[in-house]
């Protein structure tokens, strides 16, 4: 067996289990259309012929691969720190220069002749609102 080196845990990179039974796999693939049991009277002890932690990592791989073509391009593109520092609602640049002048008050804003609204009368000495039905 492998030399006689034997790695009886799950967690060593070189399982001898997990190789025995690579071997099994493909030594028993050679038989088309039949089923292996470890008893003649029980299929609840059938040899899997599938690796399932193999099909976990090549489906892994093919999810990674789809984010990435074949020539190398990676999306999304990942960004500069810079980009990642930046407000997502930060003004564009030319409303930064504006904000950066010195703020001047326009004094009367309002249109000579409009009416202020809340002084309870309109013209003809009507009340503003009226809440009584």
């Amino acid at each position: 067996r492998l030399g006689g080196r034997v790695f009886p845990y799950s967690t060593m990179a070189e399982n001898s289990t997990e190789r025995e039974r690579a071997t099994m796999r493909q030594r028993l693939a050679r038989e088309k259309n039949a089923t292996f049991t470890y008893s003649a009277r029980y299929t609840s002890q059938t040899v899997s012929m599938v690796d399932a932690a193999r099909m976990e990592q090549d489906a892994a791989a093919a999810s990674r691969a789809k984010w990435r073509t074949p020539r190398g391009f990676v999306y999304p593109a990942p960004r500069h720190s810079s980009e990642l520092r930046r407000h997502p609602k930060r003004p564009d640049d030319a409303r930064v220069e504006d904000l950066r002048e010195a703020y001047v008050d326009g004094g009367g804003s309002l249109r000579p002749g409009a009416a202020l609204r809340g002084t309870g009368a309109l013209a003809g000495g009507q009340p503003d609102f009226d809440a009584r039905p």
